[in-house]
């Protein structure tokens, strides 16, 4: 089994962002990246299995490497910020199958500071609405399955376990995430 379980969630209309007080919706630049590498750090820092460090390399090779990423059609990366520091980000992506478009999000991730305010439903929320403008109707999360707060989260925004066989979903109603 493997340790990624992957989640999916169908879009019936374009979400609704929430807004927090003092908080504001920025998009990548490539000057942030330092601030997103440390917001990676402090994010996954405590979780098991660990998460090691990312570098700018990292980063550029690991994400920026996609497709979608090159060519700008989806691969924002959108971050939430407030009293000027990054505190939240999520990259949405999108992959190409026979006969639909699937977005997948990437990294969703709250500082530790920040967790359990609605933040990252508020990211969340934010990716489905540029997957929706993109007319992106299915996105697909992936967490480790051993990260049970990740897996409830969002399970709690309505996505569910399934594999994607083909073109098609096969949804597991009573999937284990204990790994």
């Amino acid at each position: 089994m493997s340790p990624i379980i992957h989640l999916y969630r169908e879009l019936h209309s374009k979400p609704r962002v929430p807004q927090v007080s003092g908080m504001s919706l920025s998009s990548f630049e490539p000057q942030h990246l330092d601030a997103w590498l440390e917001l990676f750090r402090c994010s996954f820092a405590q979780m098991d299995p660990p998460v090691r460090p990312w570098t700018r390399e990292d980063f550029w090779r690991l994400i920026g490497s996609h497709p979608w990423w090159r060519q700008g059609q989806a691969g924002q990366l959108v971050w939430f910020q407030a009293t000027g520091q990054l505190i939240a980000s999520a990259i949405l992506g999108q992959v190409q199958l026979k006969s639909w478009k699937l977005g997948t999000l990437h990294w969703l991730m709250v500082h530790p500071r920040w967790r359990r305010q609605g933040v990252g439903r508020m990211v969340l929320r934010a990716v489905e609405a540029a997957a929706w403008d993109q007319g992106l109707r299915w996105i697909r999360a992936e967490t480790h399955r051993r990260w049970t707060a990740a897996v409830q989260f969002y399970q709690k925004q309505g996505y569910r376990p399934a594999t994607l066989e083909g073109d098609q979903l096969r949804f597991h109603p009573r999937a284990n995430f204990k790994g």
